[in-house]
């Protein structure tokens, strides 16, 4: 009732990691996936996996630990996607993710 929210479950297990991406001279089919995809995950309160194809060049390392197949860190988003027009056609935008602590078997659908 008194609007507090916990996320925090074990206290063991990663927590509220943060990933900034930027995405730069996207076209307009890319850049309308990326706000369909914010919208739909925001709508249903889904967490979810950043793919392979989004963290493209990470060394593998940094990608286990992104991707959260290593543990069930599941991420979320921190804010609407900031998109700004660089000129006709092409955007850079800016992504802000949160990951927490989620049951992949919840969350991933």
């Amino acid at each position: 009732m008194a609007g507090i929210v916990t996320k925090r479950t074990f206290g063991n297990r990663p927590s509220q990691a943060k990933l900034d991406l930027e995405f730069q001279n996207v076209n307009d089919t890319t850049a309308a996936a990326i706000i369909s995809h914010y919208r739909a995950q925001t709508a249903a309160n889904r967490r979810f996996n950043v793919t392979a194809t989004t963290m493209a060049g990470l060394d593998i390392s940094l990608l286990v630990l992104a991707n959260g197949s290593s543990d069930t860190l599941r991420w979320e988003y921190a804010n609407p996607p900031e998109v700004q027009s660089v000129r006709p056609g092409k955007s850079s935008i800016t992504v802000s993710l949160i990951g927490e602590i989620r049951d992949p078997a919840t969350d991933d659908l």
